[in-house]
């Protein structure tokens, strides 16, 4: 296990948290009161703010975010261990890589490990996290914004930042890394392991494929029909325990850890249904049954298995439900939290499904196939979209407000810094947000005591559009659980209920704006 040197950990931070001020505004999301900002800092540009707001308008959540202060937290296990593990795989990423190159290729090729290597070191060794590099992609000075506000209270080092920005700022530093050369820019590090990882997942694809098709074959239900329900949420969670394969968090598992995670039998999920903490899928419910040909939109999580799952539920709400007739996916546009949707990912996603020889033994019958090549009709008719052209380059600046979901701040920031994605996303009667990184950006990662009201978690985004969070829990923050539940899981022995991915939490909140 990587532990950071003798006389590098955490430091003592002076004064923590302070509440908000009687506004309810602070300058970051991430750290500290107005008041502690010199006079002469409030005259610096910030440069990647909306022109029409200041630092005092930022929302900010009452309590702390989550931190690697605390060596008993997941975020300091994170930052001691699993994120040196993640940056070691990279290495031996471009290693291989290079195997194949020569000329200016493998110099970059030996200069971004090098790089690499540094940056390992350097989050070991708890140093200051650096500004980022001009590497022509977005968010680069908002990053380096966030980092100077960090620096104002000695919270701008490996294990002393708040978790989320240092995770974000990890995969972003990376990525300047490939985007700074000729050769690499277009290189996915983690490429690998996605594919080796949904290769492994070929039992649940083929069954996943073998009950779509009987669905779609029975033909569009009826709003009145009776099984439309019964369907329906068990559709939705199926869609919840698909997220359960996150590469970023199997460093200690085996595959056959990752088949148990994947299971997909209907006793798979009637046990697993006593596993969602908080069980919003009776408003979901509520809510959809009354739409006609609306659009559904989708915050994707990771590539591979999860993708897959995705799609399948679209392909249920276009193909067998009366309540959809579009479907928009939101990827992200740099490789990020290893495993995440790539653009290139749903091409290749694709391409993968219809290649029999992709999987160690080819499908027992033709339903993966048909499913697919409807899949690829959806497309070609706008039955489904993504929010980026599918050509879209890694790192390559994006319209509408795409570039946000790689930059460091919560998703209450969006009215705020990305008012084009407000919009867009507005024009949707449900945005479904996958996965523990979603939910976390939704929370602010912040430490809310666990019966906090979802909506009051989600800060000024809350009512905008019909919300839906799908996520099995990975990290610490949580909301809107029942009064006792923490403490039931706690007397049943369930330490790590918090982060295992055992258990989950479905959370809607309505449009009311």
């Amino acid at each position: 296990m990587t532990r950071p040197a003798e006389g590098f950990g955490p430091k003592p931070v002076r004064g923590g948290w302070s509440a908000p001020s009687p506004s309810g505004v602070l300058p970051s999301p991430f750290i500290f009161p107005l008041s502690s900002i010199p006079s002469s800092f409030h005259t610096l540009p910030l440069r990647s703010m909306a022109t029409t707001t200041s630092p005092q308008d930022r929302w900010v959540a009452p309590v702390g975010p989550t931190d690697p202060i605390d060596k008993n937290s997941f975020a300091y296990a994170s930052v001691a261990r699993r994120w040196p593990t993640i940056l070691g795989q990279i290495v031996d990423d471009v290693y291989q890589a290079n195997g194949t190159k020569d000329g200016a290729a493998l110099e970059e090729g030996k200069a971004i490990i090098e790089k690499v290597g540094k940056l390992r070191h350097e989050m070991g060794r708890d140093y200051k996290l650096s500004p980022l590099e001009e590497d022509g992609g977005s968010n680069i000075a908002l990053y380096n914004d966030e980092l100077r506000l960090l620096a104002m209270t000695e919270k701008d080092t490996w294990f002393t930042a708040p978790w989320l920005f240092a995770e974000c700022y990890m995969y972003r530093r990376v990525r300047t890394y490939l985007a700074q050369t000729e050769h690499w820019k277009e290189h996915d590090p983690f490429l690998k392991q996605k594919e080796d990882t949904f290769r492994s997942s070929s039992a649940a694809i083929f069954k996943l494929a073998t009950v779509q098709e009987e669905l779609v074959e029975g033909g569009k239900l009826k709003p009145e029909d009776p099984q439309l329900e019964i369907l329906f949420l068990e559709m939705f969670q199926m869609s919840l325990w698909g997220n359960a394969t996150d590469l970023s968090l199997l460093v200690d598992r085996t595959y056959g850890d990752i088949e148990k995670l994947q299971a997909v039998g209907k006793a798979a999920l009637e046990e697993s249904s006593k596993k969602i903490l908080r069980n919003d899928l009776g408003k979901l419910w509520e809510h959809v049954k009354n739409l006609r040909g609306q659009r559904i939109d989708f915050v994707l999580d990771n590539s591979g298995f999860e993708l897959y799952t995705d799609l399948v539920l679209a392909d249920f709400l276009v193909s067998v439900t009366p309540y959809a007739s579009e479907v928009v996916f939101h990827p992200k546009t740099v490789p990020w939290f290893v495993s995440d949707v790539l653009p290139p990912d749903f091409d290749t996603t694709i391409n993968e499904l219809l290649t029999p020889s992709f999987f160690p033994s080819p499908p027992p019958d033709d339903a993966l196939e048909r499913m697919v090549s409807r899949w690829r009709k959806h497309l070609a008719v706008g039955r489904f979209k993504l929010s980026v052209p599918l050509d879209t380059k890694l790192g390559a600046k994006t319209q509408g407000g795409a570039d946000f979901w790689t930059n460091p701040l919560g998703f209450a920031d969006i009215p705020r810094v990305a008012p084009e994605l407000l919009e867009e996303l507005k024009k949707s009667e449900l945005v479904i947000f996958k996965g523990d990184l979603n939910y976390r950006k939704l929370t602010a990662d912040a430490k809310w005591p666990s019966t906090t009201p979802f909506e009051e978690a989600l800060g000024p985004l809350a009512g905008h559009f019909p919300l839906l969070s799908l996520r099995t829990n990975k990290a610490d923050v949580i909301v809107g659980l029942p009064e006792g539940t923490e403490e039931k899981l706690e007397q049943a022995g369930e330490k790590d209920w918090r982060v295992s991915g055992k258990f989950a939490v479905v959370s809607f909140a309505e449009r009311t704006k």
